[in-house]
């Protein structure tokens, strides 16, 4: 939210206050200036331009068109400036530049003015003309000053030039009362204990009642108060600078005079206004009613908009004039030629406005005031300022004043003990006092001062205070909390909850850390584009990138890489923690899971690292070295039915399912603009904690006897799957039997598939003989030939 200083100091006098001393009192209230701005009306704001006297004027001796003068700026001597102007002459009063001084022309460089000669005179500054001080383009001779200013003042103080300031706040939801300059001023008035005294606006009564126009309100609940006011004969007119000079002081564009008055009174009041060109409407009447379903509706700048029945519109006989509270619409917009209008000021209900504007993705500085709840007293007086604007400046006649049928908006009351306050606070403030802030913030105490209990009716601009505890902190706010003593002690008794998945997670995250993995932390909310069958979608969406709650973590984790591999960051290894949501059998589902994710090569790029890519077997790796350390015993499953992976395997543990890796698909890389195949695991974290806490991990010591390897050339007869395979060989003998590893898989020409295993065998007491290795490899190809899906390679 930006405000003018200059402006402000219409509404409440602060000559004795500096910008910096007015944003620390408005900052210590809970209104926080971010950034004060300084606001020059001409560029370099003329410094070391004075107004001098020309005591004399002579020619120059060496040139025909050069005068020689001797001029007064109120130092012990005269200063002899060699100028070329053809009006210069004695007795003038001038604006003169002194040694030092650096001009701003408006169309050519900076100027510096230097001691110099001019064919062979010294010339000790500069009187200026109207483009050399950047305030205007004419150079048809110097400024000549009708009146007779004191001579030695700056330029800056003749001219009124004196520097503006914008403040820039941190506007809280909660703090719709400045949401425009009146509110600031309001807030600033009682804080420094001055009188507010906003602009007077003339009653209107010689206003003719009767118009052809007819505006009905159906919807009363959603829009309680309506008025507006019908103005004709405007005439083309420019908008008035000062009005404009306040626009772009705040950064808002003037668009053509009429919007720019009802702009000017936004920013002044904080009422959002609306003008109807009612040349451009159908029929001479107005409906202000909820749209029809998909009734299309086409705004100002914008493509045509499908609406709800929620919406609330202002309509002709034909189509949608206005969507009430955020824009106006299209085809009934005013501009430069516009002659009659019909201008409307209404309350519409807050949470309406909320709702419309936030599915829409619509925007404005109506809808920023609506949606926090407007003061519904300002609107009469709103509607008065902008009538008597637009005739003051733009003409016309103004007639039919409407106020049709408008409900009353009872103010909130609020039961307050002064005692109780105090106790609270823990600081006793006089009940005088408190009476005295309250008032000044504009509540009215309909109870004795004198009584336990006050009965408060708060203002209707301030929407956020509905209950005892929120007018205690409008009275330590207004109180100063720095004025509040500290106790002297303070007793605290920390209470430390053990929480083992806390200790668990941190043990995998270290874990992982060591193995060069990042955790990342994405969103739990994500793009509309991902919605599935089973996706929880919120009712009331901020924007469409934060429209449905994930139902997996892999778009977040896409959106890291995507963000990395547009940095140049293509080598990655990262891990995330998160929640998954899910409705499924008409209920919510939450579930907890790991995901690790690699992507690029396996090390560093560096002239001594050999670019090796990632590949599936290193995501596979990972998980694996992971569930080992937990003591998980697990197999893997080959699955075809997975939307999100491809080549993807199932993690099984105690006949469950807890996880599964695979290659993101290519047309979801595709989305993101990724380059490179993407590798993740995701492990569902809930199933993986339990079976860690089953199992307690052993340790072992170093064999003492040596190990035997035996490899075994198979081929498939039928489809079997390694994990089989392996099973079988380990039932064998699974005391002897310590490793199985597949080391090689082929194919020869029109033969079927062959696996080249590796069989660890092991014995923990003695050194395994010749015949007893025999044996047991004899029994591993028994059982494998007898599944009838198998038979040794000869």
């Amino acid at each position: 939210m930006k405000i003018l200083h200059s402006w402000l100091k219409q509404f409440v006098d602060l000559e004795d206050y500096t910008p910096q001393q007015i944003a620390h009192i408005l900052t210590m209230s809970g209104l926080e200036v971010e950034h004060i701005e300084t606001k020059l009306k001409v560029f370099g704001n003329l410094s070391g331009v004075v107004i001098g006297k020309v005591v004399s004027c002579e020619q120059h001796p060496n040139a025909d068109k050069l005068k020689v003068c001797q001029v007064d700026i109120g130092e012990t001597d005269l200063l002899s400036i060699v100028c070329g102007a053809s009006n210069v002459a004695a007795n003038q009063f001038v604006f003169v530049a002194k040694i030092g001084t650096t001009l701003y022309p408006i169309d050519s460089e900076p100027i510096t003015i230097k001691k110099s000669k001019i064919r062979g005179l010294e010339s000790c500054g500069m009187i200026c003309a109207e483009d050399e001080l950047g305030i205007g383009t004419s150079h048809e001779g110097i400024i000549v000053l009708k009146d007779s200013p004191q001579v030695g003042s700056t330029a800056s103080q003749y001219l009124n030039l004196a520097p503006d300031y914008v403040y820039e706040i941190g506007l809280t939801p909660n703090r719709t009362d400045a949401m425009g300059h009146w509110g600031v001023a309001r807030e600033l008035a009682a804080l420094i204990n001055r009188p507010f005294i906003p602009p007077a606006v003339k009653p209107r009564t010689e206003i003719n009642q009767t118009t052809p126009f007819l505006i009905e309100v159906i919807e009363k609940k959603a829009v309680p108060k309506y008025f507006g006011v019908f103005i004709y004969g405007i005439k083309p007119a420019i908008t008035p600078d000062w009005i404009q000079q306040h626009l772009a002081a705040i950064g808002e564009r003037c668009v053509n005079p009429i919007v720019d008055v009802t702009n000017f009174v936004l920013f002044e009041s904080g009422q959002p206004l609306h003008a109807f060109d009612i040349e451009k409407l159908a029929s001479p009447r107005l409906t202000v009613r909820y749209a029809k379903r998909n009734e299309l509706f086409e705004g100002l700048g914008q493509k045509k908009i499908s609406l709800s029945a929620q919406d609330i519109v202002i309509a002709d006989e034909t189509q949608t004039a206005c969507l009430a509270g955020i824009l106006g619409g299209n085809f009934c917009a005013v501009d430069e030629q516009t002659t009659n209008i019909f201008l409307e000021a209404a309350y519409f209900e807050p949470n309406h406005i909320r709702k419309t504007a936030r599915k829409l993705g619509l925007h404005t500085p109506a809808s920023f005031r609506f949606e926090r709840g407007c003061d519904p007293d300002i609107i009469p007086y709103a509607l008065q300022r902008a009538t008597e604007l637009i005739l003051e400046y733009f003409g016309g006649e103004a007639t039919g004043i409407l106020t049709p049928e408008n409900q009353r908006i009872e103010p909130k009351r609020i039961l307050f003990s002064p005692q109780k306050a105090i106790q609270l606070i823990g600081q006793n403030i006089p009940t005088e006092t408190i009476f005295d802030i309250l008032t000044k913030l504009g509540m009215v105490i309909l109870s004795p001062a004198d009584q336990p209990e006050w009965i408060i009716e708060v203002p209707h601009f301030r929407h956020d205070v509905t209950r005892f505890q929120d007018i205690i902190e409008e009275l330590l706010r207004f109180y100063g909390l720095d004025n509040i003593n500290s106790a002297p002690k303070l007793n605290a008794s920390p209470v430390f909850t053990a929480n083992p998945d806390y200790h668990f997670r941190f043990r995998v995250c270290d874990r992982l850390a060591g193995r060069g993995f990042s955790q990342i932390l994405t969103n739990s909310l994500i793009h509309r584009k991902y919605t599935s069958d089973n996706s929880i979608n919120l009712l009331n969406p901020l924007s469409e990138d934060l429209a449905i709650l994930r139902n997996s973590l892999l778009p977040g984790i896409l959106e890291v890489v995507a963000f990395n591999h547009n940095r140049k960051n293509t080598n990655l290894r990262i891990f995330e923690w998160g929640k998954t949501y899910l409705h499924a059998d008409n209920q919510y589902n939450e579930e907890k899971y790991l995901a690790l994710c690699v992507t690029g090569n396996n090390f560093p790029d560096s002239w001594q690292n050999p670019k090796i890519p990632v590949n599936l077997l290193t995501i596979k790796g990972e998980t694996e070295n992971l569930l080992t350390e937990l003591g998980i015993d697990y197999q893997w499953k080959k699955t075809d039915s997975d939307l999100e992976l491809q080549d993807s395997l199932v993690l099984i543990s105690q006949n469950n399912p807890i996880g599964k890796i695979g290659t993101i698909n290519p047309e979801l890389i595709q989305d993101f603009d990724i380059k490179q195949d993407v590798f993740v695991s995701v492990l569902n974290w809930e199933k993986i904690a339990s079976l860690s806490q089953q199992v307690r991990v052993k340790f072992k010591e170093i064999p003492r006897f040596p190990s035997v390897h035996r490899d075994l050339s198979l081929v498939l007869i039928q489809k079997i799957d390694f994990e089989e395979i392996k099973k079988i060989v380990f039932q064998t003998n699974p005391k002897l039997i310590r490793k199985v590893t597949l080391f090689d898989k082929f194919q020869p020409k029109n033969q079927p598939v062959c696996y080249g295993i590796s069989v660890e065998l092991y014995d923990e007491q003695k050194t395994l003989t010749d015949a007893r290795i025999e044996q047991t490899m004899q029994q591993i190809i028994s059982r494998l030939e007898e599944t009838q899906k198998i038979k040794l390679r000869s």
